[in-house]
């Protein structure tokens, strides 16, 4: 399982099914749709120009950054072809209203949850409409109301909710603080349902792609009593 992320980084997933991309098996009738509860969270868009080297592929998820102790930045990261090396997700149903969190696990650590950047958190005064996605422990908040939805007339399980009711995502090319000095990632965006896709960004949404929860270790001091139900692609 891959880790790497920067506080106020704004969590947002990109997956991208296209007829020529290797995400989802060509099967009779469109792709498999079952039930589970862990997911990884597939780019669907066309990330090619922003990622050429990896363009071949034609397959990209949502990842983490480690930006500093206790901190992630979401990135969008080439997916691997085994499913077990991709990040895996999960919603975590602790809201009295029964709202859920974005929540993966380092097992052994702590897990995180997922925070967007508010309306008025833009990554800077020149982009306003790029609201970072970022990770930090489970005591923290996040941001509440993400689940699963069907986009009609598709019948494609995608990520949805957040901050904003009609809010959407794009991935844009950026660089992150690391400990090592700057570097460039691609990167998740929220955007306001009053703002627009950022200029060289890509607008994207996220593919619920179904995998298995990542097994806690002995004393592991948090378990998946909560963890929420959802449609999601088999692979």
């Amino acid at each position: 399982m891959l880790f790497s992320a920067s506080t106020t980084l704004a969590v947002a997933l990109g997956l991208g099914l296209t007829a020529a991309s290797p995400i989802v098996g060509a099967r009779a009738g469109g792709p498999a749709i079952i039930d589970g509860k862990a997911f990884q969270l597939a780019a669907r868009g066309e990330l090619g120009p922003l990622d050429p080297d990896n363009a071949a592929s034609n397959a990209w998820v949502l990842g983490l950054q480690r930006i500093s102790q206790g901190v992630y930045a979401s990135v969008v990261i080439p997916r691997s072809r085994n499913k077990t090396e991709n990040p895996t997700f999960y919603f975590n149903r602790t809201e009295p209203d029964g709202q859920q969190t974005l929540n993966i696990d380092i097992p052994g650590v702590y897990p995180l949850v997922a925070t967007i950047g508010g309306r008025d958190q833009g990554t800077s005064s020149e982009q306003p409409s790029e609201h970072m996605v970022s990770f930090s422990p489970g005591g923290s908040g996040g941001t509440p109301g993400l689940y699963w939805f069907y986009r009609s007339p598709e019948s494609i399980p995608l990520l949805g909710g957040g901050p904003a009711r009609d809010g959407s995502w794009a991935v844009c090319r950026r660089s992150l603080p690391l400990p090592s000095g700057p570097a460039e990632f691609l990167q998740p965006f929220y955007i306001y349902e009053d703002e627009t896709t950022p200029s060289g960004c890509v607008s994207v949404d996220w593919v619920v792609l179904c995998a298995d929860m990542i097994p806690l270790k002995p004393g592991d001091g948090w378990n998946h009593d909560k963890a929420g139900d959802v449609k999601c692609v088999a692979q």
